[in-house]
């Protein structure tokens, strides 16, 4: 089977960073700063001008090894909703009980009804889905619909990672698809991304959207440089335009004067930066890097990746030789 690097709608990579106006040097302390600081960084691709500048991965990740998205999986959840809109599926001012009636209380409900898919995009639909609840026991839209509410919608901001659960389940109930399978002809294939990649879901297969989604570094890449330049790749509108546009702005108050604390994430135990959904988490990095510094498994053993940047760069000394399995990138050479 092909991986990302060997598609033909791979990114162009930049026979060596200058090229493409990036400092080598700048590189190499960036990874000597990240080695100083204790961060475990699993892999990290550079773009700039639609190329890439630089790419490595820490034994033992490669590219064509898919790595959890973690929260970044929103993003996704956020696109395959942006497709739906533009489809005129939905809008942002759907109410979500509408898709949901069977949900819809004997008792009055104001906030219920108020409660919209720009809401769950943005965090403000005011849910606080317990982080304790076993996702193996219940159904998790019935345990979504019946949680106690934070605040009302739109009235404060609370990161809960079910709120893109929701969303996926409403592309599910509108399309009878799952997100993977809405997703594949209009993100993946488009892109060059594996059409069914691996995603955790409810019992009932459905995604969890929130969380949960493996794809390469690569892959993810391709993504940010998507949104980064309106939604084309490669010259084609792949991602509604006027989504691509909205995600970059800010949609709604995550500072510290919002009512609420940002949650901790329901998925890693560990408390999850602020990030709007609508705001593709992604796109505005010019880096692409797949890292987790709150590991949950084991975390292999440290590396060093200046041992990687001799290998490159022709260093024949033993200590360069002992890591020769590790020169699966292409570093900067100072």
């Amino acid at each position: 089977m092909p991986t990302a690097r060997t598609k033909n709608k791979a990114l162009p990579r930049a026979d060596f960073p200058e090229q493409v106006g990036v400092s080598s040097k700048a590189i190499s302390e960036l990874l000597d700063d990240f080695e100083r600081s204790g961060i475990e960084l699993h892999s990290i691709m550079i773009l700039r001008h639609g190329k890439v500048a630089f790419e490595t991965w820490r034994d033992p990740y490669a590219p064509d090894i898919p790595h959890t998205m973690y929260s970044v999986s929103k993003s996704f959840a956020s696109i395959a909703t942006g497709f739906a809109i533009d489809e005129g599926l939905l809008t942002l001012d759907t109410k979500v009980i509408d898709i949901f009636p069977e949900y819809r209380p004997q008792k009055y409900d104001a906030n219920l009804e108020k409660m919209t898919v720009f809401h769950l995009l943005t965090m403000t639909a005011g849910k606080d889905v317990s982080v304790l609840e076993n996702k193996a026991k219940v159904s998790w839209l019935k345990s979504f619909f019946g949680a106690r509410w934070a605040f009302a919608p739109g009235e404060g901001w609370k990161y809960i990672s079910e709120n893109c659960y929701v969303l996926c389940a409403i592309i599910q109930k509108l399309t009878g698809m799952t997100v993977r399978e809405y997703l594949a002809p209009r993100l993946f294939k488009p892109l060059g991304i594996r059409e069914n990649p691996a995603w955790e879901t409810d019992p009932n297969g459905l995604e969890a959207g929130g969380w949960g989604l493996f794809i390469t570094t690569e892959e993810l890449a391709k993504v940010i440089d998507c949104m980064s330049h309106g939604g084309k790749y490669q010259g084609k509108q792949v991602i509604p335009e006027f989504w691509a546009r909205e995600a970059g702005k800010a949609q709604a108050d995550n500072s510290s004067k919002s009512s609420n604390q940002i949650a901790t994430d329901s998925t890693s135990g560990a408390a999850t930066s602020p990030a709007l959904t609508a705001q593709t988490e992604c796109s505005r990095s010019s880096a692409s890097s797949c890292r987790n510094t709150t590991q949950i498994s084991s975390p292999p053993a440290a590396r060093s990746l200046s041992k990687r940047r001799a290998t490159a760069c022709g260093d024949t000394s033993p200590r360069a030789s002992s890591n020769r399995r590790m020169s699966r990138s292409r570093p900067p050479c100072p």
